[in-house]
């Protein structure tokens, strides 16, 4: 029963290894809520197991599979008084304590539990890596528990990397998209890379120890005279399966890696494949050649393949976007620290706080490790972190240099992996992604598995006890806790069903159910506001009212999330409730200083209540919002903020209500170009998607707020309005209004007057060739032609901005002359007469 036992809590805690990309590899709270599922009962079962009385010592019989020699009889080794944990365990235990102390000032207690829930499995799972896989006091370093588990990590790189390579193949070859990225089944790019750097070393060391394998009995088949087949080990006569395979799974870690296009990764990548070269292959200077030789290639093949040659090249220099955006980030986080420099804002709650602090656009992790664990735990819980793991790789470092090849190989891997691992977290998160956590404690555990142990105290049967039974009862209730949480997440998904599905009402009491199960889940009240909202707007007079407590109940569970208030201002606004919903408004520019659709909300609340100057006020800070860090350097470039638009609309009013035309034009304009990338954008996403949506923006009301712009620009007859009107139909697809509007445009080619005019007619040129070149090639290419005589860029932008030429017109004519320049010397018709 005891071995039973034993058996299956390393069955689930290793069983979950090669699936941990697939059910692990994302963000979402059910993939955790598994994992610390499967490490409950993991531990439940090893604890339980520790508890029974241990059965009578019997010999061990050694027995030569092949031979004459009688099978021999070895004696049990002499048993030990039980050793208790070291200073590297104690060290972890620390961590995991202190971490735990910020569950007490956390801004999300949920968050938190579940973020130690995961930190204790992980512990969980490195101590039973380090002490179940191999009998400690025979120093057994080859036995087959140890290699299946080294395998089953492995088994997750092989996993990840053949659903990235299926869906590369189909996105580049099939799709065409050639810089596509790999992420598989993982959150993003850059986690899945730093899943493989985990998983990647290993298989090496298991490629080049099992060459060492020797005979097992003594006999080798050249010996013998016996033909042998090609893939078979010369000293045993049996086919290298384990070699080959490695190989394999090396090349397709080593590709999907790359593939990912991590730049982050990849230089942790080249760090770990020096370290790995010159440690595990100590002495042997052709095959530490070979190792430098790779890491060579490793580059030349970075910048033959697409999707990380051109982030290598954009990526050159401090003004990228990525290296921008992560440096406010990362100052954003300093400032977290320093407001709470000892327990943090609780641990896995960096998200629900940051926006405070935030210096350019919001983003739900610091792409820094390092100091996103200081910021929710406190600086010392990061010190305790650090010295657990430079005490790991101290001890790795000693273990690669003795003991048997494979061994060396291991600790020689670990080392490398989990120092590469290290380096990536200096710019992204990938140790915050379950799945990539989990393998990194197995990597380290069973890497000192078959490590000499560190200096720890015998502890008495009473006191193991003790410990075993306070481990039991840990399980259990880990176990319990996250069975519920199960449940609840489970009754979600069928309320999220049933809200797709227009049934509000019965998916309003799905998610009460679900948050009955887990009260402590904010999401579940947010989802039942949304769906009481969505009845109030079909005329349920109750609605309203429960949508408002439902979205209280979420408050109070995350009291810093800007987004609840946000609701409650729009829940009070549709009870006619303006100050109660101003004040909401305004709390979540508290908790959001540099929140742009909070300012736009704002705005239009305080122009209901008739504060029309406050809100003119609001829509400035909006504008200079747009111009600043927030504006410039969003989490992603492709990612475009609508509100700003709203803030150009108002300020566009209030200039034609003071007879200032072209101040007015100009901030329409601003406003063109905002809504004419959202929505081109989003159609782009749909065409080429077949008409699914990504969630980056809201078409209907981008839509509609176009619609107001182009209201206001209907009201003025020049080159410039009607640029941006046509502008705004082609982005919304409205070809057939487009096409007659930029033939006005075109005749007033003579009539145009002021470089912004000029150049406004020039685009709409360019731009009616576009359209024509498939009907009417000819004169497109004469209108092509014509567009390009004479300058295609203002001589002053500062002027040009006055009149309304903003920058993004200027490259949006400079990409429009490249594609007449390719058309027209590759038309078949001569140049063009005067039209």
């Amino acid at each position: 029963m005891r071995t039973r036992l034993r058996q299956g809590a390393l069955g689930l805690a290793f069983g979950f290894l090669p699936l941990g990309s697939v059910l692990a590899g994302k963000l979402w709270v059910w993939q955790g809520l598994l994992l610390v599922l499967v490490g409950g009962l993991a531990l439940t079962l090893w604890a339980a197991a520790a508890l029974l009385p241990e059965p009578p010592a019997k010999p061990i019989k050694a027995v030569r599979p092949r031979g004459k020699h009688k099978p021999e009889t070895v004696p049990e080794p002499a048993a030990t008084a039980p050793r208790g944990l070291d200073l590297l365990d104690w060290l972890l235990v620390a961590c995991v304590a202190w971490q735990g102390l910020s569950w007490f000032v956390s801004v999300y207690r949920f968050g938190t539990s579940l973020y130690l829930a995961e930190l204790v499995v992980c512990a969980v799972l490195f101590w039973l890596c380090r002490y179940a896989l191999l009998p400690r006091q025979a120093g057994d370093t080859g036995t087959r528990t140890w290699r299946a588990a080294l395998w089953a990590l492995v088994g997750g790189g092989i996993v990840l990397s053949v659903l990235g390579l299926r869906e590369y193949v189909r996105t580049v070859f099939f799709l065409g998209a050639v810089d596509w990225r790999v992420f598989g089944p993982m959150v993003n790019p850059n986690a899945a890379a730093g899943y493989l750097l985990v998983t990647l070393f290993p298989v090496a060391a298991l490629l080049l120890g099992s060459q060492s394998r020797g005979s097992a009995d003594g006999v080798s088949p050249v010996r013998t005279g016996h033909a042998v087949p090609a893939g078979t080990d010369l000293s045993t006569g049996r086919p290298r399966y384990a070699e080959i395979a490695a190989l394999f799974s090396l090349v397709l870690m080593f590709a999907t890696l790359l593939l990912t296009g991590s730049k982050a990764a990849l230089g942790a990548l080249l760090v770990g494949i020096v370290l790995f070269g010159l440690l595990g292959l100590s002495g042997n200077r052709r095959a530490q050649a070979a190792v430098i030789g790779v890491a060579v290639l490793t580059v030349v093949a970075a910048f033959l393949l697409p999707p990380i040659r051109v982030r290598l090249l954009s990526a050159f220099g401090w003004q990228s976007h990525s290296t921008v955006f992560r440096l406010y980030t990362w100052q954003g986080t300093l400032h977290m620290i320093q407001a709470r420099p000892w327990l943090g804002f609780g641990a896995g709650t960096f998200e629900h706080i940051f926006p405070r602090f935030a210096i350019a656009g919001f983003t739900r992790a610091a792409h820094q490790s390092f100091l996103q664990l200081a910021a929710e735990t406190g600086v010392p819980g990061l010190l305790l972190g650090l010295a657990w793991g430079v005490l790991v790789l101290r001890r790795l470092w000693q273990t690669a240099r003795s003991g048997d090849l494979l061994v060396r190989l291991v600790a020689a891997a670990a080392l490398a992996g989990l120092t590469a691992s290290a380096l990536q977290e200096l710019f992204d998160y990938a140790w915050y992604v379950p799945g990539v956590a989990y393998s990194f404690f197995a990597l380290a555990g069973i890497a000192l598995a078959a490590a000499p142990e560190g200096f720890s105290p015998a502890i008495s049967r009473r006191s193991r006890r003790r410990w075993w039974s306070a481990a039991a009862v840990a399980g259990l209730l880990l176990t319990v806790w996250c069975g519920r949480n199960l449940i609840a997440e489970v009754l979600a998904a069928r309320g999220q069903a049933e809200a797709a599905a227009s049934a509000c009402a019965a998916a309003a009491e799905t998610y009460g159910r679900a948050a009955a199960w887990n009260p402590g889940q904010a999401q579940f009240p947010t989802q039942i506001s949304r769906c009481e909202e969505s009845l109030a707007s079909g005329g349920d007079g109750d609605a309203l009212a429960r949508a408002v407590q439902a979205r209280m109940r979420a408050v109070r569970l995350q009291p810093t999330e800007p987004q609840h208030y946000l609701a409650l201002a729009r829940l009070y606004e549709a009870a006619g409730r303006t100050d109660e919903a101003l004040a909401a408004a305004r709390t979540a520019l508290q908790n959001y200083p540099n929140y742009p659709r909070g300012l736009a909300e704002l705005g239009q609340l305080q122009e209901q209540a008739g504060e029309h100057a406050a809100a003119l006020q609001t829509y400035r800070q909006l504008a200079a919002l747009q111009e600043g860090p927030v504006g410039r350097y969003a989490p992603s470039e492709s990612l475009i903020e609508t509100a700003y638009a709203r803030g150009w609309l108002a300020l566009g009013d209030e200039a034609t209500h003071a007879g200032q035309a072209t101040e007015a034009l100009a901030d329409y304009s601003r406003a063109t170009v905002v809504l004419e990338q959202a929505i081109n954008g989003e159609m782009v996403t749909r065409e080429s998607t077949g008409g699914e949506s990504l969630g980056l923006g809201n078409l209907q009301e981008d839509t509609a707020m176009a619609e107001e712009v182009l209201g206001r620009l209907r009201r003025t007859n020049t080159a410039l309005s009607g640029m941006r009107q046509a502008q705004l139909l082609l982005a919304m697809r409205r070809r057939d209004e487009a096409r007659p509007l930029l033939e006005r445009l075109v005749e007033l080619h003579v009539a145009a007057s002021g470089e912004g005019e000029q150049l406004a007619v020039k685009w709409s040129l360019l731009r009616l060739a576009q359209e024509l070149q498939k009907d009417q090639p000819q004169r497109a290419a004469q209108l092509a032609q014509r567009a390009m005589a004479g300058p295609l860029t203002p001589s002053s932008a500062e002027t040009a901005a006055k009149q309304g030429w903003l920058a993004a017109d200027t490259a949006s004519l400079t990409q429009l002359q490249r594609w007449a320049e390719t058309m027209v010397q590759s038309s078949v018709y001569p140049s063009a007469t005067p039209l």
